[in-house]
């Protein structure tokens, strides 16, 4: 059928004659010897060395004194009660309680998928964050709990890479020493509420049929949340001039925002969950679930485009190409001349919306974050190494000092890079950067090493998704509202409850490969 469609064949013939031209092209020599320079300076710089060569610093982490020491204390509760439970195992086992405990405590992922559900789909207005910290706590307690009944449970310390440690280290110094204590406390709860989701997840997923479900409920909750937000553009939104400049958006229709607080609250969801409805398409045997979970993505990402987010379309197209580019290299040139082509069949205001981008300098939104960079020069000139204090309440409060190039005091920088550097400092800033690009290149790694499909496609769609939203970071300070910051850190925790498995899988083969005596 492919090789019977005139218009199929064509593409394909003209994605190899520009591949063909750009592979002999001067650019593409120039490109790679640049890259062969740069890749040479890098793997000489003892920078370089500390990231990628000899052990790795998950390794150092985990043999120092300070990762025993925390395995230690998430140890005490089996320590402390183990004794007495082992003692009287057979009263607990015969308790009707205690089997429910057991067969809850046993099916942790279903719980945190379901709580994750409830984050995308309650509506902005009966969502607090004091709900995400309070069932975050819950599920640690009943995981805590069940360390004390099964010596075999533990909490995956080693979701904390040496990265991770220091990012959470320099969050709680940001505290501490923070210019305004009292305005950062609240962000240090939202943090550690983050961090313990990730171990949570990394902690209870313990094979792939579990990564597979849980990824499946978080992903029929952001379908409801997509089809919710079709009936919201059906029934008509009003315009919200703060987030449109209309002098170039003439006939712009009102964005849909879904159950979030504002359009590109919801656009940042969106870009982060659906790479994984491909990961599952991928990684399903059955003809049905493929066309199911295609189906399932549609409204999706038809809500994406109906947000009107432009540093989200930069994102979700950020995440395709990388996602195409694990999977399947040969297939970005046709990617490229799809998107090209389909660009003019799109509804006339997201068309005009998507051309504001070749306006920058004429665009309000654009220059406003300029604004507020010229704004904030003297805080960051000051405090560029220590940080000003975890949360951007206390950027705020100092930002009223200042001369204003924007109409008021920013509320934060609209840059996450940025606005971490702000907040803990130029090594928390650092710490952050290696991380996620640690993540990135421990998933590609993995995958060159494994043969599960599960588990390969939700590393791929885990890659996909944390480069997109690093795109729209540079753009977003896409943790300002927190419901998006906690399914940021939940992708974190399912990445790398991945990268376990895959060590496991890892070792597995060279297990089963290795000669036997």
């Amino acid at each position: 059928m492919y090789y019977d469609s005139f218009v199929l064949a064509g593409l394909a013939r003209l994605a190899a004659f520009i591949t063909k031209l750009w592979n002999y092209s001067t650019t593409h020599r120039m490109l790679q010897w640049l890259g062969r320079k740069v890749k040479l300076v890098f793997a000489n710089s003892s920078i370089f060395s500390f990231l990628g060569a000899g052990r790795s610093s998950v390794t150092v982490l985990n043999e120092s004194l300070i990762y025993r020491m925390f395995d230690r204390i998430f140890d005490l509760p089996y320590i402390l009660l183990g004794g007495i439970f082992y003692k009287k195992r057979v009263l607990f086992n015969e308790s009707v309680a205690y089997v429910l405990f057991k067969t809850i405590t046993d099916n942790m992922h279903i719980l945190i998928s379901l709580f994750l559900f409830l984050v995308l789909v309650v509506p902005h207005e009966l969502w607090k964050n004091v709900y995400s910290t309070a069932g975050v706590l819950i599920f640690l307690l009943l995981f805590l709990i069940k360390t004390i009944t099964d010596s075999k449970v533990k909490l995956y310390i080693k979701a904390f890479d040496f990265f991770l440690f220091i990012f959470l280290v320099s969050v709680i110094l940001a505290e501490v020493f923070s210019l305004y204590p009292g305005l950062s406390l609240r962000f240090l709860v939202f943090y550690l509420t983050c961090f313990f989701l990730l171990l949570l997840l990394a902690s209870s997923i313990n094979n792939k049929g579990q990564l597979a479900d849980t990824i499946e409920i978080i992903l029929i909750g952001l379908t409801i949340t997509g089809l919710y937000g079709i009936l919201q553009e059906i029934r008509g939104v009003p315009l919200n001039v703060a987030q449109v400049d209309l002098t170039l958006n003439e006939g712009m229709l009102g964005r849909i925002y879904s159950t979030y607080y504002n359009s590109n609250n919801y656009a940042e969801v969106l870009i982060m969950l659906l790479p994984f409805y491909a990961a599952v398409v991928f990684y399903s045997k059955g003809i049905l679930k493929k066309l199911l979970f295609l189906a399932l993505a549609a409204p999706s990402f038809t809500a994406l485009l109906l947000t009107g987010s432009r540093s989200s379309w930069i994102g979700i197209a950020v995440a395709v190409l990388v996602f195409a580019l694990i999977k399947n290299k040969a297939i970005v040139p046709m990617l490229i001349i799809a998107g090209i082509l389909a660009f003019p069949f799109l509804p006339q205001s997201i068309y005009r919306r998507a051309l504001t981008l070749l306006k920058p300098t004429s665009d309000s939104s654009i220059m406003y974050r300029i604004d507020i960079y010229k704004t904030v020069w003297p805080l960051f000139k000051e405090y560029w190494i220590t940080g000003l204090g975890l949360g951007n309440d206390v950027f705020k409060q100092l930002g009223q000092d200042l001369f204003h190039y924007t109409k008021e005091a920013p509320i934060h920088s609209h840059n996450v890079f940025f606005q971490v550097w702000f907040e803990t400092g130029v090594v928390g800033a650092l710490a952050y950067i290696g991380y996620v690009l640690g993540l990135i290149k421990k998933s590609v790694k993995s995958i060159k090493r494994i043969t599960d499909p599960i588990i390969i496609n939700v590393l791929v769609a885990g890659a996909a998704s944390i480069s997109g939203i690093l795109a729209v970071s540079l753009f977003e300070y896409v943790w300002f509202y927190q419901r998006v910051m906690l399914i940021f850190w939940a992708v974190a925790g399912l990445v790398t409850a991945a990268l376990k498995l895959a060590h496991a899988d890892g070792a597995e083969q060279h297990t089963a490969a290795s000669p036997k005596n």
